[in-house]
């Protein structure tokens, strides 16, 4: 505004102001991508009192020339921002093209958050300041404002600073119905809008009585209003202190925002080599600012991988590069990126793993194959080297490899070439079922598979050499295959799902507008371990949430929560799920529109999605046994931070040895260094879904449990402890780990609960 009035008043002997405010409004957007929008109300707002003033009586600049003056200087700004304008509108909509929702801001901040009276928190938020003491000071505030727009010189410039400020909140409330940014905005605002309180607060500071006034009322006046100006100033400053005080020390320990993922992610700089190469996993789940956190710690190395965080992406390593190191993200399928387990570390949302040395090159293909559907598979650098081919079918499939058919039972396998004498291998679903090719992976000339599972059937026919082929099972899969159908206002999701040898897990339906953060429905269908293809058919009418499931045996159970019809743009995304710990990277399934009306449009549908996941990835792995016939494999303590009166999700996995055992519960209890009892969660596995009774041996059984904290636990350490008793005797079975027997019969984990 000064520099405008400059150009008005000096015209071109302003130029050097015109110069340094055109490289200053460059600059704002550049610095910080949301500057022009909280700049350009509030410039608006000053803008449009400066031209209000212009028409009043004795105005030392004209309405014409201010005008002519902002016109130079934008055209001046415009100028030296050029080189920028391209890339910084390409950024901004990069930015700002979908709504964040990963912080958890779903709700609109209060005045009083606004304003610095009580402290912002992502969770538990509350006022740390009695509730008069908040009161008083807003009201103060407001009477500041309203002082500065009555006694001020510069009042109809504060008016429009202070209307600029309140219409741009108003316009990210009620507009953009955006949390997140009215977060963000209000705290841009609050500057300017105590800036208008200080204005008032200057202004009381100078109030006298008018002259007619005795001189000794004119002195008592000013000394009240100066010290009523300390007092508001001091008390205001002291109120606001306090609660940012709070602030502070909430994040002296460690940052609010990815608490499990900032800090532990600097472990990598001493894991990951200087140099070497890391690919980083491009998984929904920890994309964005985690997927940038990980990407930071490993500056010292080379990652490869697709990174994306909120302000930039990159992309780097060639289709078939696959790194010295792998981080994935914790509970994804290390299979998928050509690496094994056990990761070598685990931290927050992460896994790293070594990459197996015989393996030269890998690509995740992730291609579903209709029946006829060819697809040429990456060309080899050495036709010496070996090739393994993973594929995965809910049902039994043939595949042709190089024109030599293989008939593949249900389930997930690889396909292993030895010595392939061509450089170009072709695969060709010739069966009548689709078929999900998952990777190719290039080993050296040097490995050997073992011949165990199932041998690939030869044919007279092959069209192309091929030499020593390996048909072998991958244990611990489960193969889902999802299909949607629209009908009007009807979706039919159609699932095919194989767990031969681990369950239950859930099949749930999640429903959110992604853009502005706001839940549809949820939707979930617990699928039990089966030798045979079990098939579910989910019917949701759109118009008012209502789902029906139907399987094989006729009507099945679901859980189901529908939020509500509100105006958006939804997006079905399925998930998963071993009780709270999601095993698989979400699928978009089909999405609609929900105008303002209420009615449904813009239907759209995705058909033929195979999914192949890895059911057994404890966090924390080992082998205990439990009694004579169970082994505990691990365990995950799925709720990374744990607080009073709040649930802790807890997934173990138990394995059978034996068919048929007696029928048994298992314990799980909360306690303390003392062994005092808390919280208890005994009950049958698997939410009863699979009594013990029904085991079989091999069969891994996913065991989803929840305790409910106590509402009035301290703060401390605590010991969740895990075993198994037979029923109705109570008779606890031993424990051994190690060759060890533990005392009490249990598994001791150790949690902390938090303030």
């Amino acid at each position: 505004m000064a520099t405008v009035e400059e150009i008005g008043r000096n015209r071109l002997a302003a130029w050097r102001s015109a110069l340094l405010g055109s490289v200053v409004l460059a600059a704002l957007p550049v610095v910080y991508y949301p500057a022009i929008t909280v700049w350009a109300a509030l410039g608006l707002g000053l803008g449009g009192a400066r031209l209000i003033e212009a028409f009043s009586k004795g105005a030392d600049i004209s309405f014409r020339a201010l005008i002519f003056a902002a016109m130079g200087l934008l055209a001046m700004t415009l100028l030296v921002a050029a080189p920028t304008i391209e890339d910084y509108f390409d950024g901004f909509a990069f930015r700002y093209n979908h709504q964040v929702t990963s912080l958890g801001i779903f709700d609109y901040i209060s005045a009083r958050v606004i304003a610095g009276l009580t402290p912002f928190q992502l969770k538990g938020a509350g006022s740390v300041l009695p509730e008069v003491a908040e009161q008083a000071a807003g009201i103060v505030l407001i009477a500041l404002m309203a002082t500065a727009l009555v006694s001020e010189p510069h009042r109809v410039r504060l008016a429009g600073v202070l209307v600029g400020g309140v219409a741009y909140l108003a316009w990210l409330r009620w507009w953009q119905a955006y949390p997140y940014a009215y977060m963000k905005g209000a705290a841009y605002v609050s500057f300017a809008l105590l800036g208008v309180a200080a204005a008032g607060l200057q202004g009381l500071w100078q109030w006298q009585l008018p002259r007619q006034f005795p001189q000794s009322c004119r002195t008592y006046a000013a000394i009240a209003t100066r010290s009523l100006s300390t007092i508001a100033a001091i008390g205001l400053c002291a109120l606001m202190g306090v609660s940012q005080a709070h602030v502070v020390s909430a994040h002296m320990e460690r940052p609010s925002l990815y608490p499990d993922d900032a800090p532990t992610l600097l472990a990598l700089r001493q894991l990951a080599p200087p140099g070497s190469t890391v690919t980083l996993t491009s998984d929904k789940r920890v994309r964005g600012m985690t997927n940038g956190f990980a990407a930071y710690a490993l500056d010292h190395a080379i990652v490869w991988g697709h990174v994306r965080t909120g302000y930039a992406e990159s992309r780097a390593g060639d289709a078939g590069a696959i790194g010295e190191y792998g981080l994935l993200y914790a509970f994804e399928d290390p299979l998928l990126w050509g690496y094994a387990s056990p990761p070598i570390w685990r931290g927050g949302s992460y896994a790293l793993y070594r990459r197996p040395p015989e393996i030269q090159r890998h690509v995740r293909l992730l291609r579903v194959l209709a029946p006829g559907e060819t697809l040429t598979a990456p060309l080899l650098e050495d036709p010496s080297r070996s090739l393994r081919l993973m594929v995965a079918s809910p049902e039994a499939a043939t595949i042709a490899v190089n024109g030599a058919p293989f008939t593949l039972s249900p389930g997930r396998h690889t396909i292993t070439l030895l010595r392939v004498s061509s450089q170009k291998v072709t695969l060709r679903n010739i069966g009548t079922t689709p078929l999900l090719v998952e990777t190719a992976t290039s080993l050296t000339a040097s490995h050997t598979v073992s011949t165990a599972g199932v041998s690939a059937p030869r044919h007279a026919h092959v069209q192309a050499p091929l030499t020593d082929v390996t048909v072998q099972r991958v244990t611990n899969s489960a193969v889902v295959h999802s299909s949607a159908i629209a009908s009007g206002a009807l979706i039919t999701t159609t699932l095919k799902t194989l767990l031969p040898d681990a369950g239950p897990l859930r099949a749930a339906l999640d429903i959110w507008d992604v853009e502005r953060g706001v839940q549809y429905g949820w939707y979930g269908v617990l699928m039990a371990p089966s030798v045979e293809v079990q098939r579910f058919s989910m019917v949701l009418s759109l118009a008012d949430g209502h789902m029906r499931c139907s399987s094989a045996e006729g009507e099945a159970p679901i859980g189901a929560y529908f939020a509500g019809l509100q105006p958006g743009r939804y997006t079905a995304r399925l998930y998963l799920s071993a009780g709270a710990q999601v095993v698989s990277e979400p699928i978009d399934l089909f999405g609609f529109e929900v105008t303002s009306d209420r009615t449904i449009s813009g239907v759209w549908v995705r058909e033929e999605q195979i999914q192949a996941i890895r059911t057994t990835n404890p966090a924390t792995p080992f082998r205990v046994r439990v009694g004579s016939d169970v082994i505990l494999m691990g365990y995950t303590v799925v709720t990374p931070r744990l607080r009073a009166g709040e649930m802790v999700d807890l997934v173990l996995w138990w394995r059978s040895l034996h068919d048929g055992l007696d029928e048994r519960s298992v314990l799980v209890h909360l306690v303390d260094a003392a062994g005092n009892k808390y919280a208890q969660g005994d009950g049958p596995p698997a939410e009863g879904a699979l009594p013990t009774s029904r085991w079989r041996a091999g069969l891994t059984v996913v065991d989803a449990r929840r305790l409910l904290i106590p509402a009035d636990l301290p703060p401390g350490d605590y010991v969740l402890l895990v075993g198994m008793y037979r029923w109705p005797s109570l008779e606890r079975l031993p424990v051994i780990q190690h060759d060890t027997l533990l005392p009490d019969g249990v598994i001791r984990i150790p949690v902390h609960i938090e303030e």
